[in-house]
């Protein structure tokens, strides 16, 4: 083996002609592609963190209006219930006074004409008396012999108390149950069945308006709950107490929440006849009882 230098620099020639064309053809796009693959992955991870943080700015947005959203329905709620418990109490204390006037008008206008018809009875009376008097002896009687008269009359019978109070409560029940639209006092009712009542006029008709009115009243302190505290409670306990008594008693009860340090702590509830007693004041009544 010689060396032959022409066919050396012949194979170096072509050598660097085959390089420059692949540097030229081949190496110069495959390198611009893979620049432009490193770009592309780059400029994606930043798209994805761009993207991320998007999320994030939403979710936290979503969990802000959500919250308000809770808060502006909770204060609807409460505002509802409120406005329910105003009206609730508004149309029984209407009922109530509306039943008040039509009894007072009625009892003055009976007591009126009871006087009326009395004064016309013991005239007609004392005439009938004296006509007969005269027609049969042929005497007028005169006011001494009209005072024996009425000293020697018998007593008039008594009309049995009992009976009288036992059915005046029945129809006065009657009356008060008649008296509900949908459970709740209805001001309209409550005027048509004093109305009914006026109109018809039974016995003792004035006794059972009466005892009626106490039923009114006796029944719109069942709609309202009266809650006694030693210090004042948060809006949330608050709320959570009225849900509770309104989930017992019926959505048209009213509460009142108020403040009493006589009783050192704990909770009284009355609504109606019905008491919760939890405070310490009365628990340290009953122990004092117990010792």
């Amino acid at each position: 083996f010689g060396w032959d230098p022409r066919l050396f620099f012949s194979q170096v020639i072509s050598f660097i002609i085959v390089a420059l064309l692949l540097k030229r053809f081949a190496y110069k796009p495959i390198l611009n592609v893979l620049q432009q693959r490193r770009e592309q992955i780059a400029q994606a991870h930043l798209n994805a963190e761009k993207i991320k943080q998007q999320l994030a700015e939403a979710e936290q947005r979503h969990a802000e209006i959500l919250a308000k959203a809770n808060a502006e329905a909770q204060r609807m709620i409460d505002e509802a219930r409120t406005s329910s418990g105003i009206l609730a109490e508004r149309k029984q204390q209407e009922a109530i006074a509306a039943a008040e006037e039509i009894m007072a008008k009625a009892r003055e206008a009976s007591a009126i004409e009871h006087e009326r018809t009395m004064t016309q009875l013991k005239r007609e009376l004392g005439r009938l008396v004296v006509d007969t008097t005269a027609k049969v002896t042929g005497k007028v009687l005169t006011p001494d012999d009209q005072r024996r008269r009425r000293a020697l009359s018998p007593p008039r019978p008594r009309t049995n108390t009992m009976q009288v109070k036992k059915e005046v409560r029945q129809i006065a029940r009657e009356m008060l149950r008649a008296s509900f639209t949908d459970g709740q006092l209805d001001r309209g009712r409550v005027a048509s069945v004093v109305d009914s009542i006026l109109a018809k006029k039974p016995r003792n008709y004035l006794k059972i308006l009466e005892y009626y009115k106490r039923l009114l009243r006796l029944e719109a302190e069942k709609r309202h709950a009266r809650i006694e505290t030693a210090t004042a409670l948060e809006p949330q306990i608050t709320s959570q107490i009225s849900l509770n008594l309104a989930r017992r008693y019926g959505t048209d009860l009213t509460t009142e929440f108020a403040i009493n340090q006589a009783l050192l702590g704990g909770m009284r509830i009355r609504v109606g006849s019905d008491v919760w007693d939890s405070s310490i004041r009365n628990r340290l009544e009953r122990l004092q009882q117990q010792l």
